[in-house]
């Protein structure tokens, strides 16, 4: 999903101009207005504030103390403004910036988790690490850009309003070469101007690595941090296999990228750093150096030559915009282009298609009519796959390991394209899919039992005989403990969970993939007759391999490897 250089502003607008444009517009440019104003506020007080510095070196070289003592009344008008300008400016801008990732995270949530969107990105490797850029990349996008947009508007200001200033306090400055004499009106202007390019240049050319290496950094610390949330989801599984060696090992090689790329970005930084060093130094002499010969020759006063040094540090400094700002315009590309892959890849996800005709219609069967199932890469699985399920009826699943049983319940589910043939699902029906291992969110035990329903779906006295029914008494009186439930459970009580879930929900068709193999015969018989008996009108497609389910189903479609298959009576 790498951006071309040429489309990187294109990538910009498509993430930046939305929000500017949507329902929060209008509180959008009214808190910017804010923050605008208060800016040109603040650059009309630093205009004073130059002429006051002027105005107290003169006072001090006079030795002018009543001048000097009412100057420093008028220092502290100056102070209160500045301070007030500064907190309306930091609230506005914070308000703002909350407001447009609220947006723009609330997009990229509801792109992200459209349907089986997250999964089909998950499927293909679309794009890596998506929490990562939704989580961190949003926050930064906003941040880099009020720094290259807003502060570069009140850099603009400045610009403009100290360029006036240095232009007619430096006057003009004249010389003799080539026999004639030259002048150069505002000679500390064009100063400015040359030393500003002279540094924005050779920063460019010390710097221009950094974003290839920003974006390596953000992908390989994302890589190493995804390793321990790994490690700590199957924590038990690597203490059974004792396997907590090899990943230390793992996340130590994972570590070692992020170490190299560390060290990488170092080297650029103090080229960078040194570079800045000698620039922020003779921006402090070189005012003072060009405005000698005309304070030796007492052209203008030292005071003078103190206003000239402050319109020169704002007006060099603002010229010099990108060189303050060259890492964080380098940031700025990296998470547009992150950002904009994630937006590429889910706009890519919800165009996946593949030869299976999916779709709703108005009746009562499902119905599988000539399906073939193949990898997204092109590998047959099966083919030839008819079947018609009616309410209430109840189906088998079986088959060798590998032809494609989980697959064909992805292709029912509608989330799996590779292949042909056609699928109609009852239009007014209600699914519920349930794997080997079904999801568990943190949080409390009664919106685990509810999902994906909202807690609130259902009271307390129906989950608790849910959990009852599914042979899970002792929970009964914990729905309002808040755990991490996926890992205090055990995998054959997470299926019993999910078989709560199911009594709760009351499907039209409940599709199951090898959901009981974790539970021992006697429970698996128990908790299978009970669906039996209390989802009487819903009809139960079960992926298993154990004979003991056999007695429960009224038909088997038994899957052989590149066969057509058919349905066949129990």
């Amino acid at each position: 999903m790498a951006i071309e250089e040429g489309n990187q502003f294109k990538a910009a607008w498509r993430l930046i101009a939305p929000f500017w444009f949507s329902e929060q517009k209008w509180q959008a440019f009214g808190l910017l207005a804010c923050v605008a104003a208060a800016a040109i506020g603040s650059t009309y007080v630093s205009v004073g504030f130059n002429t006051w510095s002027g105005e107290q070196m003169d006072a001090l070289v006079k030795y002018d103390e009543s001048a000097y003592w009412m100057l420093l009344r008028h220092l502290v008008l100056i102070l209160g403004a500045f301070m007030a300008l500064a907190m309306i400016e930091l609230l506005a801008r914070s308000a703002l910036q909350i407001l447009w990732r609220t947006w723009l995270t609330n997009r990229f949530l509801g792109r992200w988790l459209t349907r089986d969107t997250l999964y089909r990105i998950e499927r293909e490797q679309l794009v890596d690490n998506p929490d990562q850029r939704i989580t961190e990349d949003i926050d930064q996008l906003i941040t880099h850009a009020f720094t290259l947009t807003v502060d570069l508007l009140i850099t603009v200001g400045r610009l403009s309003s100290f360029s006036v200033v240095l232009w007619s306090l430096s006057g003009p400055l004249a010389f003799v070469g080539a026999g004639r004499t030259w002048t150069i009106p505002g000679y500390m202007f064009w100063v400015a101007v040359v030393y500003s390019g002279l540094a924005t240049g050779i920063t460019h050319l010390l710097g221009r690595s950094l974003m290839p290496l920003n974006f390596n950094k953000q992908r390989a610390e994302a890589e190493f941090r995804f390793m321990m949330v790994g490690a700590r989801e199957y924590a038990e599984q690597i203490a059974l296999y004792h396997g907590s060696s090899t990943e230390a090992r793992r996340m130590r090689a994972g570590f070692e990228k992020v170490r190299q790329n560390f060290w990488q970005l170092v080297h650029v930084r103090l080229r960078l750093t040194g570079a800045q060093a000698v620039w922020s130094v003779l921006g402090l002499v070189i005012p003072t150096i060009c405005t000698a010969p005309r304070y030796f020759s007492r052209a203008i006063s030292l005071g003078g030559v103190t206003q000239i040094g402050g319109a020169f540090t704002i007006v060099s400094a603002a010229l010099s915009w990108f060189v303050h700002n060259y890492e964080t315009v380098q940031l700025f590309r990296v998470v547009v282009r992150r950002l904009h892959g994630l937006e590429l890849a889910t706009e890519s996800a919800g165009r996946i298609s593949g030869g299976v005709d999916y779709a709703t219609a108005p009746q009562p069967t499902l119905t599988v009519a000539d399906l073939a199932l193949c990898t997204p890469q092109g590998a047959l699985l099966n083919k030839g796959l008819t079947l018609a399920v009616q309410p209430g009826e109840r189906w088998l699943i079986k088959g060798e390991s590998g032809v494609g049983k989980s697959t064909l319940v992805r292709a029912l589910a509608g989330i799996w394209p590779y292949g042909s043939g056609v699928i109609r699902m009852p239009s007014t029906a209600k699914m519920l899919f349930l794997s080997q291992k079904n999801y568990v969110p943190p949080g409390t035990l009664k919106a685990a039992v509810c999902y994906p329903s909202e807690e609130t779906a259902f009271d307390d006295e129906a989950c608790r005989q849910a959990l009852l029914d599914a042979r899970l008494p002792a929970y009964t009186d914990q729905l309002d403990e808040i755990d991490r439930w996926g890992q205090r459970l055990s995998p054959g009580e997470q299926q019993r969970l999910a078989m709560a879930r199911a009594l709760l929900q009351r499907p039209t068709f409940l599709f199951l993939d090898e959901s009981t193999s974790a539970l021992d015969p006697a429970t698996e018989r128990a908790v299978y007759t009970l669906l039996v008996r209390q989802l009487p009108y819903t009809a139960i497609v079960h992926v298993s391999h154990r004979p003991s389910l056999d007695e429960f189903h009224g038909h088997v479609l038994q899957m052989t490897p590149i066969a057509a298959t058919a349905p066949v009576a129990a």
